[in-house]
């Protein structure tokens, strides 16, 4: 079948194609499927696309994935995606992600926008940020973390924030931190 075949096939058809028929299709043919076609992919069928398949799927193919879609990633498939395509993540589909997900991420932890950080579960957000990521993200994603997000941040996390990532937090998460950030005190004076 050429790419014009595979566009011409309907989404209901396509969800019931046996997993061997989707890990069968060439990157050129997978390529054809429209977001309708992506959308209606069981996650037997996503679980069945190759590496090759998933590192091939377009940002609006990506953008089309669901939040079971997104859920039946493996490790290997999340690890595959680039960061063009992890931007291309709805927050649903973000959502979805498993703990286990969110830290394959951390390779792509810069395709993750503010949008999607505002939404991750305390429990993602731990699962993703090792010291040198929270060191790495901009001033942006950390301001997009919520009071929940920020006091769920371990004590080597926070230590692992800059001064202008500090700066770009809000009074509400600044309170978050359960510490307040003074300047040292000034040596004792001679008598």
């Amino acid at each position: 079948m050429d790419s014009a075949d595979i566009a011409a096939i309907s989404a209901k058809a396509i969800s019931g194609l046996s997993t061997a028929n989707i890990a069968a299709l060439s990157t050129a043919q997978l390529a054809a499927l429209s977001s309708a076609q992506v959308a209606a992919l069981t996650t037997a069928q996503i679980v069945a696309l190759t590496t090759d398949n998933i590192a091939a799927l377009s940002i609006t193919q990506v953008a089309a994935l669901t939040s079971s879609q997104a859920a039946a990633l493996s490790a290997t498939q999340i690890q595959n995606l680039s960061t063009s395509q992890v931007k291309a993540l709805s927050t649903k589909a973000i959502v979805g992600f498993t703990t286990q997900q969110i830290d394959t991420l951390n390779v792509n932890v810069e395709g993750l926008s503010t949008a999607h950080f505002a939404i991750l579960s305390s429990a993602q957000i731990g699962a993703l940020m090792s010291d040198d990521i929270v060191a790495a993200l901009s001033t942006k994603a950390i301001a997009a973390l919520t009071s929940t997000q920020i006091a769920a941040l371990t004590t080597d996390q926070v230590a692992a924030l800059t001064t202008s990532q500090i700066a770009g937090l809000s009074s509400v998460a600044l309170a978050a931190l359960g510490t307040t950030i003074s300047p040292p005190s000034p040596p004792p004076r001679s008598p």
